[in-house]
């Protein structure tokens, strides 16, 4: 039996009929959510028995008091998209530094190179003569260096006479991929270029104009073997 105010019977199904959104709803949770978003206003209740249907009134704030219930943190799939774009961006981004570290670091040795090979030229020019070769100030001192690493290099002095002279600069706090023990060195040479070289292998690491010191031997020893033989 209906009650007399007018409320669903026992048994009776419930229809929710919002008229604004104009959505159907089966029970009396999904409607008291959507009651809460518009105020209490546009949504009325049906019964719905054998005999018809008839309106039961607008929904009380007690049958509106059930809370909506949100999604709390991410889904599964939502973190592994996360995941699966973190590892594409690291695969990219983590070469490209190395690699940008690296050249910096070449490139901040080779230029504590150029104000000592100034002096040195400027010294061979003034007739002083070659320096000893060596990594102690008295070798050091004349062209203006010293027995003092700085961050990017420790310096020494190369050759044993004006085409041979030259100066080093053996990489200090390098990065792996310079290698071990990378060094970049400038000789004078006969005809006073002032030849770069170094040993670090990778072509996009070194500085601008540096030649693989490897190859500089090669070529070095096929001249003299070549001279060898025409003599």
């Amino acid at each position: 039996m209906r009650p007399k105010d007018g409320r669903r019977g026992q048994g009776e199904p419930l229809l929710i009929y919002d008229k604004e959104m104009q959505h159907k709803y089966t029970s009396l949770a999904q409607a008291a959510c959507l009651c809460r978003i518009v105020n209490y206003h546009g949504i009325f209740c049906f019964s719905a028995p054998d005999i018809g249907i008839r309106w039961l009134g607008n929904l009380t704030s007690k049958e509106c008091s059930v809370k909506r219930t949100m999604q709390q943190g991410f889904t599964l799939i939502e973190l592994m998209i996360v995941v699966a774009i973190i590892g594409i961006l690291a695969a990219v981004a983590i070469p490209a530094y190395q690699n940008y570290t690296a050249r910096t670091k070449a490139t901040a040795a080779f230029a504590e190179l150029s104000p000592a090979r100034t002096a040195y030229e400027v010294r061979l020019n003034d007739g002083q003569g070659i320096v000893t070769a060596g990594t102690t100030d008295a070798s050091l001192n004349p062209i203006g260096l010293r027995d003092n690493p700085s961050q990017h290099c420790d310096m020494e002095t190369l050759g044993t006479d004006a085409a041979t002279a030259g100066i080093q600069c053996n990489i200090q706090h390098a990065p792996p991929a310079l290698g071990n023990t990378p060094f970049i060195r400038v000789v004078r040479g006969a005809s006073a270029t002032w030849d770069c070289t170094t040993n670090i292998t990778t072509p996009e690491h070194r500085p601008a104009g540096c030649g693989s010191a490897a190859a500089a031997a090669n070529n070095g020893g096929n001249n003299n073997n070549n001279g060898n033989a025409n003599s």
